[in-house]
């Protein structure tokens, strides 16, 4: 059997994550198919809260066993996000089993430690100006990692 699982973020740069949703799955001994909606190329009216997503991705229909939403903590406290997918997911889709993702750093931390990656995300693939990234742990403790 295998798993059906919906993965929302909240922009393509977390679709990243995707990779180790389906490595922890494999680990475990469970087959995955994870689907990954592009809520930017919908006809649907999508907003960017996680209820709107859900409710777009509900819509657009598929029967999934379980949903994985991703939310960056912010400043505020990673259960207050917790809390708000929770409360999404009951509202939008009662019923659908899911995970709430809370990184306490935002996930675009993980581009400060690979240059190429990140001009790729950039969209300049060749550029040479020197970006000045934090080396190793560093980046970990960059509160920001989009100011970088």
């Amino acid at each position: 059997m295998t798993l059906r699982v919906l993965f929302i973020g909240e922009g393509s740069s977390d679709n990243g994550l995707v990779p180790h949703v389906e490595s922890l799955a494999v680990r475990k001994g469970l087959r995955v198919s994870v689907t990954v909606p592009d809520f930017g190329l919908l006809a649907l009216p999508t907003g960017h809260s996680v209820p709107e997503k859900l409710l777009a991705a509900r819509r657009l229909g598929g029967d999934y066993d379980l949903a994985v939403v991703q939310r960056d903590a912010g400043r505020g406290p990673a259960q207050d996000r917790r809390d708000e997918i929770r409360a999404a997911v009951s509202t939008e889709w009662p019923g659908l089993r899911h995970v709430a993702v809370v990184p306490v750093r935002m996930l675009e931390a993980w581009l400060l430690l690979d240059e190429v990656c990140l001009r790729q995300v950039a969209e300049n693939p060749r550029g040479r100006v020197s970006l000045d990234l934090p080396r190793g742990v560093a980046a970990e403790k960059t509160a920001d990692p989009n100011s970088c």
